[in-house]
C-alpha cells in the first residue's frame, strides 16, 4: 500500500512544457512573511502614479512568471498604466504549488499566506505611487479560491476581484473538505455570504465588486462553482440572483448584475467549451491578448479574460478601450456589457471535479518556516529570468484531463492508477505522514528540475 502511493507521488508529477522567459523582479525581503511565500512584481517602464495594484495568484503546479506569460498581465499593465504583484507558493508550504485555500489557518484575515500577500501589497505601496483605492485581485484555481477568501477577508483593501477557474470564499476550511469544493457545494445565497461575512469582522463592508470567470469543460473544478460563487457575493452585497444585464460577449454567456444604485456588482462569464485554463484571446487588437505558446492553463477561447476583468474594475477607459491611462475618476465599470446583444441561453449542467487540493508540508521544512520575518527596509530587489517551467502542464492537458486531477480512490484501494496525469496532491495525503520525508524529498527533486 504505502509503495503504490510512494509510486502515485512520482507519476504524478506532471509532464513538461517550455515556457518564454517573463521577466519578473523578485523582491525578497518584503516584511512580514508568515506563510514563506515569494514576492515578483512588475512596473511599467514609465512608472505612473497614483496607479491601480493588481495582486495576480496563480494555480496549482505554476509559477508567478508562467502566470504573467500565459495571462498577459504585464501587457495590460503597459496599456492601462497600473502595477502588478505576484505572490508564489513555496514547494514546501504545497508539493504541488498551491496556495493553500483549503485551510483557514492560510487564508483567514492576518493569517498564514494571506497575511503575506497583504505584506507585499504593502511593500508595492512603499516602493510605488499606489492608489489605495483602487486595489484589486485575481486568481486562477486554488488562486481562484484564495483569491475568494481574500476579497472577503480584506473589503477594506480590494476594490475588486476576479476569480478564474475557482469557487465561493471560505468554502474549504481543512484539506478534507477540498474534494467537495471542487465538485461544487449547494448552499443557499444567505448562506454563502454568512460565510463570507465571517471572514471580515472589522465591520459591515462595503464589499469589492466582483468578475466571474469559469469554463463549461473544466473537469478539474466543476462549473457548478460559477453559480454557487454568483449566489454568494450578489448575496453580498444585498442583490437578488436574476441579472440585470444578459448578452453574449464572443459567443460566451454574460450576465451583469446591479446594486440599487444600478452599479454593477458581480458579473459572470460562462466560457463556452474552455476547460481548466484562464481564456486570453492572442491578436493584436485593443481587446486581445495573452499567449497559449509557451504557458500552462491557458486557452483560446476568444476572449482575454484579464482585459474584460479589468474593464468592469474600471481601469479601461470607455471611450478607447484598453489605449490610455486609466480613468481619472477611479469608478467602477458597467460591465462592459451590450444590453441589446443576443442572448444566449447559460448551461449549468457541471464538469466531473474530483479533488484537485492539497498537500500540506510534510515534516521537512518545519525547522525552516521560522517565525515571521519583520524588516523595516526592502532590500534589494533581484531581477529574475522568471520562467524555466521544467514541469508545468501545457493548456491541452489542463483542458483535457483536468491535470490536477487525485487518484485517492486507487491508492485506497491498491487499483491500477490509469490516467496519471489527472493526479493532484490532495490523494497524495493517504500514506504521505506514513512515509515522513518522501514530499520534502520529492519537492527537492522538483526544484532540481526547474534550474
Amino acid at each position: 500500500m504505502r509503495a503504490l502511493a510512494l509510486v502515485a507521488l512520482v507519476v504524478c508529477a506532471a509532464p513538461t512544457v517550455a515556457h518564454a522567459q517573463a521577466t519578473l523582479v523578485e523582491v525578497e525581503d518584503f516584511g512580514s512573511n508568515p506563510g514563506w511565500l515569494r514576492m515578483f512584481r512588475y512596473a511599467p517602464a514609465e512608472q505612473p502614479t497614483q496607479a491601480p495594484l493588481v495582486v495576480a495568484l496563480h494555480g496549482c503546479d505554476q509559477t508567478a512568471a508562467d502566470l504573467a506569460t500565459g495571462t498577459g498581465w504585464n501587457d495590460l499593465a503597459d496599456r492601462l498604466g497600473f502595477y502588478v504583484v505576484y505572490p508564489e507558493q513555496s514547494l514546501v508550504n504545497n508539493w504541488y504549488g498551491c496556495f493553500n485555500w483549503f485551510s483557514s489557518a492560510f487564508y483567514e484575515r492576518d493569517q498564514g499566506e494571506a497575511a503575506s500577500i497583504m505584506a507585499m501589497v504593502e511593500e508595492m505601496q512603499r516602493q510605488f505611487s499606489v492608489d489605495p483605492e483602487r486595489i484589486f485581485i485575481m486568481g486562477l484555481s486554488a488562486g481562484g479560491f484564495m483569491a475568494a477568501s481574500l476579497l472577503a477577508g480584506y473589503p477594506d483593501v480590494f476594490a475588486g476581484g476576479a476569480i478564474m477557474e475557482g469557487g465561493p470564499a471560505g468554502c474549504a476550511e481543512t484539506y478534507m473538505d477540498s474534494s467537495a469544493c471542487m465538485s461544487g457545494v449547494d448552499l443557499t445565497p444567505a448562506e454563502w455570504a454568512d460565510v463570507a461575512r465571517a471572514l471580515y469582522t472589522e465591520g459591515p463592508g462595503p464589499y469589492p465588486v466582483v468578475s466571474l470567470f469559469h469554463g463549461s469543460a473544466d473537469d478539474a473544478v466543476s462549473d457548478v462553482n460559477l453559480r454557487e460563487s454568483m449566489e454568494q457575493w450578489t448575496a453580498v452585497h444585498g442583490v437578488d440572483t436574476v441579472a440585470e444585464q444578459d448578452d453574449v460577449v464572443n459567443g460566451h454567456p454574460h450576465h451583469v448584475y446591479r446594486d440599487g444604485a444600478g452599479r454593477a456588482v458581480v458579473e459572470t462569464y460562462h466560457l463556452q467549451g474552455l476547460g481548466h485554463a484562464v481564456s486570453v484571446d492572442p491578436g493584436p487588437g485593443p481587446e486581445q491578448g495573452g499567449s497559449v505558446a509557451e504557458a500552462s492553463y491557458v486557452q483560446d477561447g476568444d476572449l482575454w479574460a484579464p482585459y474584460h476583468a479589468a474593464r468592469f474594475w474600471g481601469l479601461v477607459p470607455e471611450d478607447n478601450p484598453a489605449d490610455g491611462g486609466v480613468p481619472s475618476d477611479g469608478g467602477l465599470a458597467d460591465g462592459g456589457a451590450t444590453p441589446d446583444a443576443a442572448h444566449a441561453d447559460d448551461v449549468d449542467d457541471a464538469g466531473v471535479a474530483d479533488a484537485g487540493g492539497p498537500v500540506t508540508e510534510a515534516d521537512a521544512g518545519s525547522a525552516a518556516r521560522d517565525a515571521s520575518v519583520d524588516h523595516a527596509d526592502a532590500a534589494e530587489p533581484v531581477v529574475v529570468d522568471g520562467g524555466t517551467s521544467s514541469d508545468r502542464v501545457d493548456a491541452g492537458a489542463a483542458e483535457d484531463a483536468g491535470a490536477a486531477m487525485a487518484v485517492d480512490a486507487a491508492v485506497a484501494t491498491d487499483e491500477t492508477v490509469e490516467n496519471p496525469s489527472r493526479c493532484a496532491c490532495a490523494a497524495l495525503q493517504h500514506d504521505a505522514f506514513a512515509a515522513p520525508g518522501v514530499l520534502v524529498l520529492l519537492a527537492f527533486l522538483r526544484v532540481r528540475r526547474r534550474r
